[in-house]
């Protein structure tokens, strides 16, 4: 079988970690093993935060794939 550092093909997807909280548990699991985790219904680890003058863009938007609002940041 293939190398066991490949996920499906792709070394990045087994060299990367995601880092996420489901119901309050905090979560961590390679790039490639993923797949099945609907990150727009985990809530945010820490809040977004707007600031006058910042060089950021912190915000909402409705995503119709979703049919709920996502959280971004610039």
């Amino acid at each position: 079988m293939g190398n066991p550092l490949h996920a499906y093909g792709d070394q990045a997807l087994s060299v990367f970690d995601l880092d996420f909280l489901d119901g309050g548990q905090r979560c961590r699991t390679a790039l490639g093993a993923g797949w099945n985790v609907r990150f727009e219904a985990v809530p945010p680890v820490r809040g977004f935060r707007w600031n006058k003058g910042d060089r950021r863009f912190p915000g909402w938007y409705y995503a119709a794939t979703a049919g709920d609002h996502v959280g971004y940041e610039s």
